[in-house]
């Protein structure tokens, strides 16, 4: 028998730990097709009962027969009283051209029950002996110094004349481990699979799938006395990797696509803080088992997944108790992130240029509330992120710009938004928020980091509220602003960045009168006024004279300027303005980036 090369050989480490498969020296044996594929001296085709089903010809092709009256044609090896405990099982190759739905069976003297392996991507199989990968089956403790009976099955009606066998390999432990480590109450990994091929600790996602699945499947096991499941990865190169919950039956799905730190799932196995929820989903009855494994989806080509260890937990934790909503965890919404413990959110590879993570609050009544309020950090990336509120049933949201570098703020309402998205005219202030969401705009690297300090829903009266001055037609300064923000004295901060679009002003729905006026009472950069309205696009703008007053005439867009009035500074277009549908008033630095600290204090606003 010749022995070939090029396998897996993995080190264990302490703990429920399995480290990465390393390539090394093979001790696997490939059975010759000309000794009829025969293991430990047992021929393919010695499983007595099979032989009336199927035959093998001399270049290894199994022959079907389909005058038996039998709806399953079976063929195989009777190994019973053969020790098999050297091996880890066996590689099974076809050179069929057609796909065909090929199961195998395992079964063994010392166990009920039996397993059965289907064929993956590319017509090859893997019959692991101790139940990892299987397709389905019920054996459990099965003895391998015993020996087994396995056979191919094939379902009558698809007549398939032969099916031709490329090569036969039986697996050595040596370089395929059972993975003990992720063994847990007697079940192995990969226990539950679908879509998916586990070879000791590592997991393959096939190309050509769009999902798959691979972990435990714990049906029948009672785990009433368990609250939690951590589960630790060693590596992964799937692009969408999620935890996965549901009952015995394979129903009440339960969704987890947040990590509690790098490469670390832990997650309440009552169900609760999930992602999403399946149809009809519910608490879970622990004592008739679960089923936990990991998932992907949207998967373009092959990918890896290495498990590191797995534990049942006692006793509840919450993480980022603190940033609930209304009960509602952290990261329950989450596009290209992830939301570790102690608020700390990762935006990701930097191939996802807007990602954002937040808060599923479907269904939660927020009508005693005016305003959500998120603190960030100081010195993590503020400014570049958003908030937003998402109607579901209306397929529309509103996107709020950061308040300050540290604070984002949103009206529950979904008035004075920054930018609407989606179906806009959708949006109905009195129907309830689905989703809330942090996002991040324009993620150019990895490595990028924001950490959540608080969250708070405000309520009616609680507000801090801007002095009737600088309000104008009931919008407040700071309406409308573009890398700047309010101080708690209301003044104008501007960023310093690299940036020719600094703004901070009012967006106003409606404006009448002859006369705008605004007075500044201080400024660190010169101004000017800018004056845009909707209906046509029309804008203008006037340079501060010096006297931190801007007086305009709204009809004629002329500036009063020391005594006297002059023509506008600029105008995209010379008629009238059309207040109609709108407008914004902003206060714009003039030529340039600025150091920190420099600020802008208006004193009040008017219309005559």
């Amino acid at each position: 028998m010749k022995k070939l090369i090029a396998a897996f050989m993995f080190l264990s480490v302490c703990g429920l730990t399995f480290a990465a498969p390393k390539k090394g020296k093979s001790n696997n044996i490939k059975l010759d097709p000309k000794k009829k594929f025969a293991i430990e001296g047992v021929e393919l085709g010695s499983l007595e009962w099979t032989q009336k089903y199927a035959s093998l010809n001399d270049k290894g092709e199994i022959i079907w027969k389909y005058d038996t009256g039998e709806d399953w044609l079976h063929y195989g090896w009777d190994l019973r009283g053969t020790d098999m405990s050297q091996y880890a099982g066996i590689k099974i190759e076809f050179t069929s051209k057609e796909k065909q739905d090929i199961r195998f069976v395992v079964k063994n003297p010392a166990a009920v029950g039996d397993w059965t392996f289907l064929t993956e991507v590319g017509n090859t199989m893997y019959v692991m002996f101790n139940g990892t990968g299987k397709w389905y089956g019920d054996m459990k403790n099965p003895d391998p110094a015993k020996g087994y009976e396995m056979y191919f099955v094939v379902e009558a009606k698809n007549k398939y004349s032969k099916t031709a066998i490329k090569s036969i390999e039986l697996l050595s432990k040596e370089d395929y481990p059972d993975a003990d480590e992720l063994k847990i109450l007697g079940v192995p990994f990969g226990s539950q699979l679908w879509s998916a091929k586990v070879i000791g600790n590592e997991i393959t996602w096939q190309k050509g799938t769009t999902g798959g699945d691979a972990g435990w499947n714990f049906a029948g096991i009672d785990l009433s006395k368990y609250d939690r499941v951590r589960i630790e990865i060693e590596s992964n190169t799937a692009a969408h990797l999620g935890l996965r919950i549901c009952d015995s039956e394979h129903n009440n799905w339960h969704g987890y696509d947040n990590q509690i730190e790098p490469n670390v799932y832990e997650v309440d196995l009552s169900g609760e803080g999930a992602s999403w929820l399946g149809d009809n989903a519910g608490s879970f009855d622990k004592s008739k088992g679960l089923q936990i494994f990991l998932q992907t989806w949207d998967r373009k080509k092959e990918e890896k997944t290495v498990v590191k260890s797995i534990q049942l937990l006692k006793g509840k934790r919450v993480i980022n108790e603190n940033l609930m909503i209304e009960g509602v965890a952290f990261g329950t919404i989450s596009r290209a992130s992830n939301v570790y413990d102690g608020g700390v959110i990762d935006w990701g590879d930097g191939k996802e240029k807007y990602p954002h993570t937040g808060w599923n609050v479907k269904g939660i009544d927020f009508s005693e509330y005016t305003k959500i309020r998120i603190v960030v950090e100081e010195g993590t990336s503020a400014l570049p992120l958003t908030l937003s509120l998402y109607q579901e049933q209306n397929d529309c949201g509103k996107q709020f710009n950061a308040v300050s570098p540290t604070v984002l703020e949103a009206n529950i309402d979904g008035s004075e938004c920054d930018f609407e998205w989606g179906n806009k005219e959708s949006w109905d202030s009195s129907k309830k928020i689905d989703q809330i969401w942090i996002r991040y705009n324009n993620l150019k690297k990895k490595g990028e980091k924001s950490i959540i300090k608080s969250v708070t829903l405000v309520k009616a009266g609680d507000e801090v509220k801007q002095p009737e001055s600088l309000v104008l037609n009931g919008a407040k300064l700071g309406s409308k602003k573009d890398r700047a923000w309010l101080d708690e004295n209301f003044a104008i901060n501007w960023l310093n960045e690299k940036n020719k679009y600094y703004s901070c002003g009012w967006k106003l729905e409606k404006l009448d009168g002859d006369i705008l006026e605004i007075k500044v009472t201080s400024t660190d950069v010169p101004l000017r006024l800018r004056i845009r309205e909707y209906a046509n696009k029309n804008e203008s703008s006037w340079l501060d004279d010096g006297t931190h007053i801007f007086r305009i005439n709204l009809k004629d867009k002329k500036q009063e300027s020391r005594g006297s009035w002059k023509a506008s500074e600029w105008n995209k277009n010379t008629k009238a303005f059309d207040f109609s549908q709108g407008c914004e008033i902003v206060l714009e630095p003039v030529n340039g980036v600025f150091k920190d600290g420099k600020k802008t204090l208006v004193e009040y606003i008017k219309v005559e």
